[in-house]
């Protein structure tokens, strides 16, 4: 088929599209996947992990935004720009799980109140104990993945 495909596509050139079916070629290195015992393992041990891997991104998808709820609940006021919708804290919170910039950026000016860089800044508990569950929480269920 894969020959039969090339054969027509040099001679109906002007057919749209026709050209990008020899691509169907690079596929014929999936059949190597059912002779080589090694592979055949190492893609049923992937196919077998599709279903616990897709629990684990629902647990996590309802654990941010139930976070994302409790932010823009708890944090709308003070921070708009990142809990000022249930959009924006579910992205926020996202950030958060996967550690980019969320503690210089997010997290410390909601838990410090006066400046972080002073003496004794006021720390705002309920920020510190929001973010410190959720990134507990995240970590201890992404480690179960």
């Amino acid at each position: 088929t894969v020959v039969g495909i090339s054969l027509i596509s040099l001679f109906l050139s002007e057919v749209p599209g026709l050209s990008h079916l020899r691509l169907m070629r690079a596929f014929r290195v999936v059949r190597l996947f059912g002779r080589l015992a090694s592979l055949r393992q190492i893609i049923n041990a992937l196919t077998a992990s599709i279903l616990p891997v897709f629990n684990a991104y629902i647990i996590m998808l309802l654990v941010t935004s139930i976070y994302a709820i409790i932010g823009v609940t708890l944090f709308s006021d003070g921070s708009p720009d990142e809990f000022g919708t249930f959009s924006l804290a579910l992205f926020t919170m996202f950030q958060v799980a996967t550690g980019d910039g969320w503690a210089s950026e997010i997290a410390r000016p909601l838990i410090f109140q006066d400046h972080p860089t002073s003496v004794l800044p006021k720390v705002n508990i309920a920020s510190t104990f929001f973010f410190v569950s959720f990134v507990v929480i995240v970590g201890w269920s992404l480690l179960q993945v």
